[in-house]
């Protein structure tokens, strides 16, 4: 075992998540049977397994290979198709000369050889294929080996094997297939060399005829430029002769001002001016916007009032100023309100005066009941004095007697 590389141990160590705790010694029946701790984040590197194991798993090959089983599958032929694949040629010879149940080199229809070709693992190729007893045909698995194999060197060995087993009919037939599918790839080369060519030049075309679209595409930009250019003078010539005629258009004063002030500074002002009075012209127009608006509104609530007013008159006073003409009916009816109004006052006057002169014959009346009330209260209070005047009369009269009683009473006792 000592041609066993370090790859195989580390890929059959990861696959089995052979981690143990630190501080432990591991023996190769615990290897092989699996009584380790698996975790999740291991606390050794793949490496340092490796090498903490490596002499257990030499000093017992027999555990190594069930290990390798129980990590492929659980079977032997499993492992073999595993180490095949792999490229582990120590191992895979290995099994093949284990004493006790080896896998067979053509086990599950040759399923090894096709992993070994297929993966390009030429000396395991050569390996199974001398194998002295149950070595696998090269046409195995439907020729499987030969089909998915892209390693020239690993055809060749198995076309070789495969012509030494076949008879001189099936050679023969063999090479007319070979010879047909000879000629059947040069015919596809040159289809293939024919279709290169027109892709070649198909690409020619479409790089000329990009390159003849890029000329157009910067003639055509160089054209907008210059365009862009002439507009660009074309409005800048309009530009000045409109604020050129801007300048004639303003005040005397504000020429002076302009013309005092830098040329590149000039269009500014120029524009600032005419800014100003366009504000100014457009303040005037919303004032008279607004005086024209108020005029209206007024001329409505005369046109109002004065219908209200219309309405107040009498039928007859009405009568008079709808025989009036249209201008002299406002002041008609002016007039005819203001006698009206004054009429109103005068009667009002009157009648303030009649309720002055009411007010003043109720005030007399309340005076005379007053001084009634007081009359009477001032008798009532006289005969309330006379009564009192008659009791205390009394009253004295009363204890007078009962003192001549007492006299009287005290005489006859002595």
């Amino acid at each position: 075992m000592e041609y066993l590389p370090s790859g195989l141990l580390l890929d059959i160590l990861v696959r089995a998540g052979a981690w143990k705790e630190e501080g432990r010694e591991a023996s190769s029946g615990e290897i092989a049977s699996g009584e380790w701790e698996v975790l999740p984040t291991p606390t050794y590197s793949a490496l340092s397994v490796c090498r903490r194991f490596r002499e257990a798993l030499m000093d017992s090959p027999d555990h190594l290979v069930d290990l390798m089983a129980r990590v492929h599958g659980g079977s032997r032929e499993a492992a073999l198709v595993a180490a095949c694949t792999m490229g582990h040629e120590g191992a895979t010879l290995h099994l093949l000369e284990l004493a006790a149940d080896p896998p067979r080199a053509n086990c599950l229809d040759g399923k090894a050889l096709v992993a070994a070709s297929q993966h390009g693992r030429e000396s395991i190729v050569r390996l199974l294929l001398d194998c002295p007893r149950d070595a696998p045909r090269p046409d195995c698995r439907n020729c499987d080996a030969l089909t998915l194999c892209e390693h020239t060197s690993i055809r060749r060995l198995l076309q070789e094997r495969l012509l030494t087993m076949l008879s001189p009919q099936e050679r023969e037939r063999l090479m007319q297939q070979q010879q047909d599918q000879i000629v059947r790839l040069v015919q596809r080369k040159r289809l293939v060399a024919q279709q290169h060519a027109g892709r070649m030049a198909m690409q020619q075309q479409l790089a000329a005829y990009q390159a003849q679209r890029y000329l157009q595409a910067q003639q055509q930009q160089a054209q907008a430029q210059a365009q862009l250019q002439q507009q660009q003078a074309a409005q800048a010539t309009t530009q000045a002769l409109q604020l050129q005629q801007l300048l004639l258009m303003m005040p005397f004063e504000e020429q002076q001002l302009v013309m005092e002030l830098p040329q590149e500074q000039r269009p500014q002002a120029i524009l600032t001016l005419v800014q100003r009075r366009q504000n100014h012209a457009q303040q005037e127009q919303e004032q008279e916007r607004q005086e024209a608006v108020q005029l209206r509104q007024a001329v409505q609530f005369q046109k109002l009032q004065l219908q209200q007013l219309f309405a107040l008159l009498s039928a007859p006073e009405q009568r008079l100023v709808l025989r009036l003409q249209a201008e002299q009916r406002p002041q008609a009816i002016m007039q005819l309100m203001q006698r009206k109004r004054q009429m109103q006052a005068v009667a009002a006057q009157q009648e303030q005066q009649e309720q002055m002169q009411a007010v003043a014959v109720q005030q007399e009346q309340q005076q005379e009941q007053q001084q009634q009330q007081e009359q009477q209260q001032a008798q009532m209070q006289a005969v309330a004095a006379q009564q009192q005047q008659a009791q205390q009369q009394e009253q004295q009269q009363k204890q007078q007697e009962e003192q001549e009683q007492g006299d009287r009473s005290a005489g006859g006792q002595g």
